[in-house]
C-alpha cells in the first residue's frame, strides 16, 4: 500500500491509554445503551406518544391509572395468598380499590391477611395519597420544562455555576493574609449587599453571558405588580424575556416544592411509624397480641394509615382497645390532619419558617427569593398550596368543623355506656379523635352503630363535605379559574359618572360567585352516583323486603362513607369488618365504581396552571385569557353607555 501523507488537522491521534476496568464498564454500559436505543422509538415516535397522550385531560389519566394500579394490586394480593386461596378475587379487588382510594372499607378482617398482603396495602395507601400525586405532578413538569424550555434552564444554571464560582473567590479571598484590609472592604461591602438589596449580577463577563430572564431571582419585584398581575396571580402584558424568567424561577420553585413535600411525606410516617412502634411494644404487647397482630408492624401500618387517611388498622376493633391511651391517640390524630385538611396549612407554614429562617447571606439569596415567590403566588406551583387568605379561611373551616362533629359527640354520647365511666380527659381526647376520623380517616375509637341517630346523621353530612374545603379552595384559587369555568371578570373596573348606577345583571363578578359556582358544579356532579348506587344497591340487597324488615339507614351512611373516601362503617353485630363486606357481588362492585368516583371529585380541574405542562408559546393561555378579560371590559362599558343613554 502507498503511504500518503495526512494533512495536519487529520493526523492520527496520539494512542490511547491500556483500558481500566472501569473504563470496560463504561464502554459495556455506553454499547448496552447504544443497542437499547434502537428498541425503542425515535424521536418522532416519543413526540407521537407525547402528543397522543397529551390530548387526555390530566382527570382522565388519573382514571386510568388508578384502575390500572388497582387491578395490578389485587392480581398480586389474590395471587400471594398462598395455594389454600381462602379470599376470593373480587374481595381481593375490593380491598386493592379501598386502599389505593384511601377510603378504608374492609370486606374482611385486615388482620386475616398475611404480611406480604398487608405490605401491598401500605404501598396502596401511599400510592393513592394527594401529597404523592402532587409529587408525581412536580416532577412531570419539572421535566416537561426541562425538555422544553432547554435553553432558559440551560441560562439559569449557567448563572448558578457563576454564582458558585463569585462566592467561591470571594471566599478564598478573605483567607489571604496579605489582602487583609481588601477582604475587611469586600466583606463589609457584601453583608451590606445581603442585607439591604440583592448584587450586581451583571458585573462580571460571566454574568453577562447569561439572558436577562436568569435575573429574576433578583429582580421580578421590578416587573411583576398590579399592572401586570390579575386574579388569581394570572401574569399579562409580559415581554418575552420577562416570560423566560418567570420559566427561570418557577422550574426553582418546582424542585424545592418537591423536596419539601417528599420530605414532609417521609419523615411525618417515619417518626410516626417509629413512635407508635416502640409504644406498642414497650407498653402494649399483651393486648396488640389478641389479633395475632405484631406490635412493631401494627404500628408501622397504623401510621401510614392514618397519614394517608385509609382508616384500616390491623385490630379488628380499630382504636377502640387504645381509648385510654393519650399517646397513640395524640399521635394518629396528628398525623390524620397532616396528611388531610391541614397538610396545605402545614406546608405553607413549613416554608414561611423557612423562609424566616434562612441566612441572609449572598450564597442564600437565591434560595429565598425562591421561597418568597413560592409563598406569594403559590398556586402558579403547587396544587395543595393557597394564598395566605385562602390558607386562613381553611383553617378556619377546618377549626369549625371539626369544634362541631367534636361538641355535637360530647353532648349526644354522653351518656353511652362505653364513655361515661371514663375520666373527662379521656372523653375529650376520644371526642378529638373521631371527630377528626369522621372528616379525615374513618378509624372509630367508639362503637359507631350504638351512637345517636343524631349524630350519625351529623356524620353523613359531615363525611360528604370533607373534600369540599380543600377542593373548593382549590379551584377558586386556580390561576386558569375562569377559563375552567368559561365566565372572564374584567382585569381592571370602570367608572361610571353615575354613584349610584346599578350594575346588577352585568358580568362583574366576585368571589362569592365563583364560589357559588363552583359549589353547584360540585353537588351537581355527586347526587347523581350516590343516588344511582343506592337504588342499585336497594334493590339488590333488600328486594323486596318491607322498611320494618331491612333497615336503609346503614346503608345510606355506608354509601356516603364510600364516596367520601372516609371508610366509617356501621358494621355487623356479629363481625368487625365493613358492612359491605356482607353484600352480594354486585353490590360490591358498585361500592368500588363509588370509591374510585368519590376519589377524582377532589382532583383539580384540568385547566389548572399547577398541573398543565408548560406552553409551546410561553405564556399564550395567560395572554389568551387577558384578551378575553379586555373584551369583557369593552362590552360592560358599551352596556353602560347604552344604560345611560336609555
Amino acid at each position: 500500500m502507498e503511504s500518503t501523507d495526512l494533512p495536519e488537522e487529520e493526523k492520527v491521534p496520539p494512542s490511547k491509554p491500556p483500558s481500566t476496568l472501569v473504563t470496560r464498564c463504561l464502554n459495556l454500559t455506553s454499547s448496552v445503551k447504544a443497542k437499547f436505543k434502537l428498541v425503542l422509538p425515535g424521536a418522532e415516535g416519543v413526540e407521537m406518544m407525547y402528543n397522543y397522550i397529551s390530548r387526555f385531560s390530566f382527570v382522565t389519566l388519573h382514571w386510568v391509572a388508578f384502575i390500572l394500579w388497582s387491578l395490578i394490586s389485587s392480581t398480586l394480593i389474590w395471587a400471594i395468598q398462598g395455594c389454600q386461596r381462602t379470599i376470593g378475587y373480587l374481595t381481593c379487588l375490593f380491598f386493592a380499590v379501598s386502599s389505593v382510594t384511601d377510603t378504608g372499607l374492609a370486606p374482611a378482617n385486615v388482620s386475616a391477611l398475611n404480611t406480604f398482603q398487608q405490605i401491598i396495602l401500605c404501598i396502596n395507601f401511599i400510592l393513592g395519597s394527594a401529597p404523592i400525586t402532587g409529587i408525581v405532578v412536580l416532577t412531570v413538569r419539572k421535566t416537561s420544562m426541562e425538555s422544553r424550555y432547554i435553553e432558559v434552564i440551560e441560562n439559569l444554571r449557567i448563572e448558578e455555576q457563576a454564582a458558585q464560582a463569585s462566592f467561591q473567590l470571594s471566599r478564598n479571598s478573605v483567607e489571604l493574609p496579605s489582602t487583609r484590609q481588601e477582604t475587611i472592604t469586600e466583606f463589609e461591602s457584601t453583608k451590606r449587599c445581603s442585607n439591604d438589596a440583592p448584587p450586581d449580577l451583571l458585573s462580571s463577563s460571566a454574568m453577562r453571558k447569561a439572558t436577562v430572564a436568569s435575573n429574576f431571582l433578583y429582580y421580578w419585584n421590578g416587573f411583576l405588580s398590579k399592572a401586570t398581575v390579575g386574579r388569581n396571580s394570572t401574569f399579562h402584558g409580559l415581554s418575552r424575556s420577562e416570560r423566560e424568567s418567570v420559566v427561570c424561577v418557577e422550574y426553582r420553585s418546582i424542585k424545592l416544592s418537591r423536596l419539601v413535600v417528599a420530605l414532609y411525606v417521609f419523615l411525618l410516617q417515619l417518626l410516626g411509624a417509629i413512635g407508635l412502634a416502640l409504644y406498642f411494644q414497650l407498653t402494649k404487647p399483651d393486648v396488640v397480641g389478641l389479633d395475632g397482630v405484631n406490635p412493631v408492624s401494627l404500628g408501622i401500618f397504623n401510621s401510614i394509615s392514618a397519614f394517608n387517611n385509609a382508616g384500616m388498622s390491623l385490630m379488628n376493633n380499630s382504636m377502640m382497645p387504645f381509648r385510654t391511651n393519650s399517646f397513640p391517640v395524640l399521635i394518629m390524630s396528628f398525623l390524620m390532619l397532616a396528611g388531610n385538611t391541614g397538610f396545605p396549612i402545614f406546608l405553607r407554614m413549613i416554608l414561611w419558617v423557612m423562609l424566616k429562617t434562612a441566612p441572609r447571606h449572598s450564597r442564600y439569596y437565591r434560595t429565598r427569593e425562591t421561597l418568597t415567590y413560592i409563598l406569594k403566588y403559590p398556586r402558579r406551583v403547587y396544587t395543595h398550596l393557597f394564598p395566605t387568605q385562602e390558607t386562613w379561611y381553611l383553617a378556619l373551616g377546618l377549626l369549625v368543623l371539626n369544634g362541631i362533629d367534636w361538641i355535637a359527640l360530647e353532648v349526644s354520647a354522653r351518656h353511652l355506656s362505653e364513655m361515661k365511666d371514663l375520666s373527662l380527659g379521656n372523653r375529650i381526647l376520644i371526642g378529638l379523635f373521631q371527630s377528626l376520623s369522621v372528616r379525615c380517616s374513618g378509624f372509630n375509637i367508639v362503637t359507631i352503630p350504638a351512637l345517636p341517630v343524631a349524630l350519625l346523621v351529623l356524620y353523613i353530612g359531615m363525611m360528604y363535605i370533607s373534600a369540599f374545603l380543600v377542593t373548593i379552595i382549590m379551584r377558586t384559587s386556580n390561576v386558569y379559574e375562569e377559563r375552567s369555568l368559561g365566565v372572564y371578570s374584567p382585569s381592571r373596573p370602570f367608572q361610571s359618572d353615575q354613584a349610584s348606577f346599578s350594575m346588577s345583571g352585568t358580568g362583574v363578578h366576585g368571589k362569592l360567585y365563583f364560589v357559588g359556582q363552583q359549589l353547584s358544579s360540585q353537588v351537581s356532579c355527586d347526587i347523581w352516583s350516590m343516588l344511582l348506587v343506592l337504588i342499585i344497591i336497594g334493590f339488590r340487597e333488600g328486594g323486596g323486603s318491607t322498611s320494618a324488615e331491612y333497615n336503609v339507614f346503614p346503608v345510606i351512611f355506608e354509601v356516603f362513607s364510600a364516596y367520601a373516601n372516609i371508610g366509617l362503617s356501621m358494621a355487623l353485630a356479629d363481625q368487625s369488618y365493613s358492612l359491605c363486606g356482607s353484600w352480594h357481588r354486585v353490590s360490591q362492585i358498585c361500592m368500588m365504581a363509588l370509591m374510585l368516583r368519590g376519589r377524582h371529585r377532589s382532583l383539580p380541574h384540568s385547566i389548572d396552571r399547577a398541573i398543565q405542562l408548560p406552553d409551546k408559546n410561553i405564556g399564550s393561555r395567560e395572554e389568551a385569557d387577558e384578551r378575553e378579560r379586555e373584551h369583557e371590559l369593552a362590552r360592560e362599558l358599551e352596556m353602560a353607555d347604552e344604560l345611560k343613554i336609555d
